[in-house]
């Protein structure tokens, strides 16, 4: 069971890690930048601001959307275990008692 469960998972954990790895990298690089136009006068405090607001935005959206992927990868990992525990009573009756 365990072994079907991780075999689900796969490598789709590894893109929810990377995606959300690369997300976080590009909003730490946007603030980066917004601090630094304003250290050198670049930005306004208005500007600043608003810049802030959408980064802000961008890490809900980016938020929403790991937690959508993660749903989804648990639902794999949960119809894969009760496959392997559906397909382990089955084999051991003989006969198709779960379909």
């Amino acid at each position: 069971m365990i072994a079907s469960a991780r075999q689900a998972a796969g490598d789709f954990w590894a893109d929810v890690r990377a995606s959300t790895i690369s997300a976080c990298r590009s909003m730490a690089e946007q603030l980066a930048l917004i601090a630094k136009g304003f250290a050198l006068g670049e930005f306004t405090e208005q500007d600043v601001k608003a810049d802030i607001e959408a980064v802000r935005k961008q890490l809900i959206a980016s938020l929403a959307a790991t937690i959508m992927k993660i749903e989804g990868l648990a639902a794999r990992i949960i119809n894969s275990a009760l496959t392997a525990v559906r397909d382990a009573i089955n084999n051991a009756l003989g006969f198709e008692l779960i379909a």
